[in-house]
């Protein structure tokens, strides 16, 4: 099973594209679990992630081994293609 880790923050209107645009991707697809997380928020947990300072961060993690990572905004097809690629 894949688990994207979305880190941004509410702020961030780069956040607020890739969500919608991860949302739309997801409707196509079933056994991913997305974990949102808030920059602000949740600082001790995104550590773990080493995320840097431009958001948004997706990590793309399957059987406990980051397999991707996106950072900042990418076009919807290209993430439907990620999301596809990954998870076949």
């Amino acid at each position: 099973m894949m688990n994207i880790v979305f880190i941004g923050a509410s702020w961030c209107s780069s956040c607020l594209v890739m969500r919608s645009r991860l949302e739309k991707v997801l409707k196509e697809t079933k056994d991913i679990v997305v974990t949102e997380m808030d920059i602000d928020c949740d600082t001790e947990k995104i550590k773990a992630y080493n995320p840097g300072k431009i958001l948004p961060v997706m990590v793309f993690v399957i059987d406990a081994v980051e397999k991707k990572r996106i950072i900042g905004e990418i076009a919807l097809k290209t993430l439907s293609g990620i999301v596809a690629s990954l998870h076949s």
